[in-house]
């Protein structure tokens, strides 16, 4: 896994929200598709992409979580966040 890999499949509001929804509690798959109001088909794809980037991950009674290295992952997104909305004042000022 790369950086860019991460960050494209976070580029994602989709995925982004069912991370956000998995923060609080375990989630079956039925209760993620009808939450993000996704066909079966669409949930599936979607939470196979973070499957694969560890960021969630399957239980023997079909229920999905988010991963430690996922909440990890999440918790550096409020700071992207402050970078971003104040992005005009960090490129007129030097923060090196």
């Amino acid at each position: 896994m790369t950086l860019s890999e991460l960050l494209f499949e976070l580029s994602s509001s989709i995925r982004l929200d069912m991370l956000h929804a998995l923060e609080t509690a375990p989630l079956t798959f039925t209760k993620i598709a009808e939450r993000m109001d996704l066909t079966s088909s669409e949930a599936s794809r979607q939470i196979e992409r973070l499957a694969d980037m560890k960021l969630i991950e399957k239980f023997v009674d079909g229920g999905y979580s988010i991963t430690a290295f996922g909440r990890l992952v999440l918790s550096f997104l409020p700071n992207m966040d402050f970078v971003l909305k104040n992005c005009d004042y960090f490129l007129s000022h030097d923060t090196s």
